[in-house]
C-alpha cells in the first residue's frame, strides 16, 4: 500500500483497524499505532538517522542539517524559547492578539457576517513569529489579508510534499526537474528575498534588542560557522513551523468547541469567572484553566497539527521496535493520527471527550500519555507551548 502524501488521515486511521499496528505504507517503510513507539524510534540512543527522502539537505535549517549541527542550532536557539523569554515576548504576542480582537470586532459586524477563522488564525500567527523571528510583521492582521509571502509559502508548501512524493521514484523526479527545474529555483530565490532583507537589518542593528528567537543565533553564527543561507533557512523555518502549527492547532480546538456546545459552554464559564476582561489574561494567570487545556489537549488528539510520523531510519544491523525486530535501512515512523484515533487506546476515540484528560473515571483506561503531537526525544518540537497553549483562544472566548 503506497498512501505516503496521497492518502487522507481517515485513510490512515483506518489501516491499524483492519490491518494491525504496524502497517507496510511504501516498500521498506512501516508506519506504528502502538504508544511504546515513541520511545523504540524517537528516544533510543544511539538515534535512528533521518529519512533522506522526507527531510533535504538543501533546506540548510536544524531539521535537515547532519546531527551534530543540528543539536548546535537547537542549543543555540533554545534560549529564545525559555519562560524567561517567553515571558519577555508575551507583551509583542498580546499586541497581535489585542489586534486580532479589534478586526474580529470590525469585520464581524455585530454578528452578522461570519469570518474564516482559519485565515484570521493565520494571520495573527504568521504576524507573531515574522516579529519574533525577523523583528518585523508580515502586516497580515494590518491589512487584513494575507501577505504575499504567506501565500507563497502555502503554495511551496503543497509542492514540498510532492517532491517528498517524488523521491520514491526518482527517474520521474528527475525527468520533473528537467521541464521545471529553472523557473521552480527562481521561484525560490524570489520567495526567499523577502525574509533575507528582514534578516540582514536584523543583523545589521537597525532594530533595537527586543526579546525574539532568533537574536542568540545570530550572535554565534561566527562560532558555529553558519553562512547567511543557513542563517535564513532556520528563521524562515522558526517562521513557519510555529504559524502553521499554531494556526493548524487553533483551528481544529475553534472547530470542535464550536460543534460541541457543552464543551463550548464550560470553558466559556471558566474562563470568564476567571477575568474581568481580556486585559487580565497571560501567560501567568491561566495555568489554572484546567478545562481549557483539556479542551485544546483533546483538539490536539483528534486534529493533530502534524498528522503523520517524522521518519526515521533504522541502523543497518536492524532494530526491535514494539516487539518486532525491524530490518536494517528500513523507514519507521508513529503515524499520530491513526494512533489518536485507536479504540484500544481512547475510549469513542472519533468523537470530542475532554473530560478524558480531566481525571474524568468514564475514560480511566484511556492511555493519555500516547498524546505526543510533539514529538519525543532530543529532537522534540522546543517550541510547543505556544501551539500547546493556544493564547490566542482565551481572549477570544472572553469578547466573543
Amino acid at each position: 500500500m503506497f498512501t505516503r502524501s496521497v492518502a487522507s488521515p481517515a485513510q490512515y486511521t483506518c489501516e491499524p483497524r483492519h490491518y494491525g499496528e504496524v502497517v507496510r505504507v511504501a516498500p521498506h517503510e512501516l508506519a506504528f499505532a502502538n504508544t511504546k513507539a515513541w520511545d523504540n524510534i524517537y528516544n533510543r540512543k544511539p538515534s535512528f538517522g533521518r529519512d533522506a527522502r522526507f527531510y533535504s539537505s538543501a533546506d540548510k535549517h536544524l531539521a535537515s542539517v547532519d546531527r551534530e549541527k543540528g543539536d548546535m542550532v537547537r542549543r543555540a536557539l533554545q534560549p529564545g524559547f525559555s519562560e524567561r523569554s517567553r515571558r519577555a515576548q508575551e507583551p509583542i504576542i498580546m499586541t497581535y492578539i489585542d489586534l486580532m480582537i479589534r478586526r474580529l470586532h470590525d469585520k464581524c459586524e455585530g454578528g452578522e457576517t461570519p469570518l474564516d477563522m482559519v485565515s484570521w488564525y493565520d494571520f495573527a500567527t504568521f504576524d507573531i513569529q515574522s516579529d519574533l523571528a525577523f523583528g518585523e510583521t508580515f502586516g497580515c492582521l494590518e491589512a487584513s489579508r494575507y501577505h504575499a509571502w504567506v501565500l507563497d509559502t502555502f503554495k511551496l508548501s503543497r509542492a514540498g510534499r510532492l517532491l517528498r512524493l517524488l523521491n520514491y521514484v526518482p527517474r520521474l523526479k528527475r525527468f520533473l526537474f528537467l521541464l521545471v527545474g529553472k523557473s521552480a529555483d527562481k521561484r525560490l530565490r524570489e520567495h526567499t528575498r523577502v525574509p533575507r532583507l528582514k534578516l540582514m537589518k536584523l543583523i545589521d542593528g537597525s532594530k533595537e534588542e527586543r526579546p525574539d528567537l532568533i537574536r542568540n543565533l545570530i550572535q554565534r553564527k561566527e562560532d558555529l560557522g553558519l553562512s547567511m543561507e543557513e542563517l535564513q533557512a532556520n528563521a524562515m523555518i522558526l517562521v513557519r513551523a510555529g504559524a502553521e502549527t499554531t494556526a493548524t492547532a487553533l483551528s481544529g480546538l475553534t472547530f470542535y468547541l464550536l460543534t460541541n456546545t457543552d464543551a463550548l459552554q464550560k470553558v466559556t464559564l471558566e474562563i470568564r469567572s476567571a477575568f474581568k476582561d481580556e486585559h487580565e489574561i497571560t501567560f501567568t494567570s491561566t495555568g489554572h484553566l484546567k478545562f481549557l487545556q483539556a479542551c485544546i489537549n483533546e483538539a490536539l488528539r483528534l486534529y493533530p497539527p502534524i498528522s503523520v510520523g517524522m521518519p526515521r531510519v533504522t541502523p543497518p544491523a536492524g532494530a526491535l521496535i514494539c516487539g518486532h525486530y525491524v530490518p536494517g535501512e528500513t523507514t519507521v515512523s508513529v503515524n499520530q493520527w491513526a494512533l489518536y484515533h485507536q479504540e484500544s487506546l481512547f475510549r469513542d476515540p472519533d468523537n470530542f471527550h475532554p473530560e478524558r484528560f480531566f481525571g474524568n473515571p468514564q475514560y480511566a483506561s484511556d492511555d493519555i500519555h500516547a498524546l505526543q503531537p510533539f514529538l519525543v526525544g532530543p529532537r522534540a518540537c522546543f517550541g510547543k507551548s505556544p501551539c500547546r497553549d493556544t493564547h490566542h483562544t482565551r481572549p477570544i472566548v472572553m469578547e466573543f
